[in-house]
């Protein structure tokens, strides 16, 4: 797979948006990608395109300790979240087990299994 044509970064959802009309009214692929944690090959641009980097989204926009949610933009990391949790008796665990199996079940795009 080949990387994408182009990479924007957008802000806010508004600018998403505007830039997901354009692409739709281009024909052009869009390729989303948030903090880089997947381990499939997320941004491989099969059929060309562009990567909306939205890393820079990275707001935690609500929090209900009520409800245990939190509202978070796509670029807010792991450690960022629990920073921002860290007093509220929350946090956001690795959940190891599940990855793991999601990924070998899923054929982890650096595992070779068989020939």
């Amino acid at each position: 797979c080949a990387p994408p044509d182009a990479v924007v970064w957008p802000q806010s959802v508004g600018q998403v948006q505007e830039l997901a009309a354009l692409c739709y009214h281009c024909r052009v692929p869009m390729v989303p990608f948030g903090t880089g944690t997947g381990l499939e090959g997320g941004v491989n641009a099969v059929q060309g395109g562009v990567c909306f980097d939205l890393s820079r989204m990275d707001n935690i926009t609500d929090l209900s300790l009520e409800d245990f949610s939190v509202t978070v933009e796509p670029g807010v990391t792991r450690k960022a979240l629990n920073s921002h949790l860290r007093g509220t008796g929350l946090w956001f665990p690795v959940g190891t087990v599940g990855i793991w199996g999601a990924h070998v079940a899923g054929g982890h795009s650096s595992e070779s299994t068989g020939d």
